[in-house]
């Protein structure tokens, strides 16, 4: 007769909001071992449970999970607005909220912190770190900015040379009103989709970061960044460093950042070789249709892609943010893609982004991923916008 061992996932409890000692989030970590799981179990009749930090927390063991869902699970969803777990790192004078290796981190409202919400580090690997449905830098009700320094920091061991190695994701959470960068890839290859950074939780009012909403520098390059909302940050929407060649962006919306939507090269407008910004020749109304016709010479050895935005006014520099996104056209290696949207948008003003994609096949075989095609054997990048054009 064998012998089977089954080991289980040890899942931890915080019960009360105390900085430390028994039933503590403090606590937690310091008992938890790689693998586990921190819930939450605090009673009371708040909407929202607060623990105020008076030291830093210590750094998450690998691969553990903090889920302050399990709050909501246990007690009810006292608050509506947002997250039922408060992280408040009011009271320090130096640290980072949670600092991760590997592991998952949701339903937190993290703020205050005198350096970043959360730090990312460690050698993980596609989907092993996760950060989702968090309000990091403002308050629980999503409404009011508690700035951290910064939302995120990705930061993977080595630098630029091993920022292939590592994979986090930032999903579903609200970024805004830091004090710097909503969200800094410095090094490690990002997934950063479905976020809504420098606007409140509602999309209804700004809250934006005080500095870019995403900032990638060159140990960031193969990030990809998709399907969020990006507007009033005090610099650019999205930020890339001249060395980071292979960052995809797509079906964002970006509204009144105070630089531009995207700027690569930390520089103004610059259409770059390797990704040329591409031309509106036409944009009107016809027959229920608005069509919009663009030249782009943005190449790779995979099928190109330009993707068409709206705004209600064009940027002071004359080159659009995205506002609005209207959809995508895929070809192979032509100069000129048409959008047909149905719609009169007369009086709005569109711009596109151009796409080069290279595929090289030592990855996973490609497929129809748009949310994650850096990690699909693809290295993909993405142009600054183009100039605004005014539909007739």
């Amino acid at each position: 007769m064998s012998l089977h061992v089954v080991v289980l996932a040890v899942t931890l409890l915080v019960t009360n909001t105390n900085d430390s000692g028994p039933g503590s989030l403090r606590d937690a970590i310091e008992q938890c071992q790689s693998g586990c799981s921190i819930g939450f179990r605090i009673p009371g009749d708040a909407p929202w449970q607060t623990i105020h930090l008076q030291s830093p927390l210590p750094p998450l063991p690998k691969q553990s999970t903090i889920d302050g869902e399990s709050q909501t699970k246990a007690i009810g969803d006292t608050n509506p607005y947002g997250p039922e777990i408060e992280l408040d790192g009011s009271a320090l004078t130096d640290g980072n909220g949670l600092d991760m290796n590997c592991g998952f981190v949701r339903g937190l409202a993290i703020n205050g912190f005198p350096s970043n919400g959360i730090v990312l580090r460690g050698e993980c690997h596609q989907y092993d770190a996760v950060i989702e449905r968090n309000y990091i830098g403002c308050d629980p009700t999503g409404t009011l900015s508690v700035p951290n320094v910064r939302g995120v920091w990705a930061a993977a061991p080595g630098g630029s040379n091993s920022s292939w190695q590592y994979f986090w994701v930032v999903r579903d959470n609200v970024i805004s009103g830091n004090q710097y960068s909503g969200v800094f890839i410095g090094a490690g290859r990002v997934l950063v989709r479905n976020n809504i950074i420098g606007l409140n939780a509602t999309v209804s009012a700004p809250l934006g970061n005080g500095a870019s909403g995403i900032a990638v520098m060159g140990g960031g390059d193969g990030s990809d960044i998709g399907d969020n909302y990006i507007g009033f940050n005090r610099h650019s929407g999205v930020a890339i460093a001249a060395d980071a060649l292979n960052v995809r962006l797509y079906a964002n919306s970006f509204q009144a950042n105070f630089g531009l939507a995207i700027d690569r090269g930390l520089d103004g407008v610059s259409s770059t070789p390797d990704v040329p910004i591409p031309e509106i020749r036409s944009a009107r109304y016809e027959d229920g249709f608005t069509i919009i016709e663009v030249v782009s010479a943005a190449h790779g050895n995979w099928l190109s892609q330009v993707f068409f935005y709206a705004n209600d006014e064009p940027d002071p520099s004359g080159f659009g943010e995205g506002q609005y996104y209207l959809g995508e056209v895929t070809q192979d290696r032509s100069t000129t893609y048409t959008l047909r949207f149905r719609g009169d948008l007369r009086g709005k003003w569109v711009t596109a982004t151009a796409s080069k994609r290279n595929y090289f096949g030592w990855a996973r075989p490609p497929q129809e991923l748009r949310e994650d095609e850096n990690w699909q054997g693809f290295f993909s990048a993405t142009s600054e916008f183009s100039r605004a054009v005014e539909v007739k």
